[in-house]
């Protein structure tokens, strides 16, 4: 059956968010709808405010390690290194998350996985191998050649994460 528009607008409401106020309402019930909905907000800020000094943080080191954030993969790399920091579980399902990152940037994975070699491309021809031991401070660099991505990710999440930054 059709309901009526403002029925429908009212089960739509009650079933996409149960903080509302219907009227009349009293001021008690205000104060309280309030309170509930800011409860964990400060939980929620607080890790907001962590994730972006993560991500700041990985923004400078690969700055340093000269790539360039023109590149549609520093923002791949960005994500996936954040993701690596927090869970190390992701470096061993490194297909899945370029299909996560697909889905998030609306491309397909495999341009997902290209953009990060040539990220990782791009910055050995400049001096990655130099860069690593400054930002590190890491005695050798433990790569003759370009690294893959997942060696390259696991290589400077660990760095990042023996720092505390996660």
């Amino acid at each position: 059956r059709d309901l009526h528009p403002r029925v429908r607008r009212q089960r739509q409401m009650c079933i996409r968010d149960s903080r509302y106020l219907v009227r009349p309402f009293s001021e008690e019930d205000a104060i309280a709808s309030v309170e509930n909905a800011l409860n964990g907000c400060e939980d929620f800020i607080t890790r907001r405010e962590h994730l972006k000094a993560v991500h700041g943080r990985i923004g400078n080191v690969l700055i340093a390690m000269h790539i360039p954030p023109h590149l549609k993969g520093y923002t791949y790399m960005c994500d996936l290194l954040v993701s690596a920091v927090e869970r190390r579980s992701v470096i061993n399902q490194i297909v899945e998350m370029y299909k996560t990152l697909g889905k998030r940037y609306e491309t397909k994975w495999k341009n997902v996985d290209r953009a990060l070699r040539h990220v990782i491309e791009v910055a050995w021809k400049r001096g990655l191998k130099d860069s690593i031991k400054e930002i590190f401070s890491a005695s050798a660099c433990c790569w003759e050649e370009k690294p893959p991505v997942k060696e390259f990710v696991a290589f400077v999440s660990d760095n990042l994460a023996f720092e505390n930054i996660a």
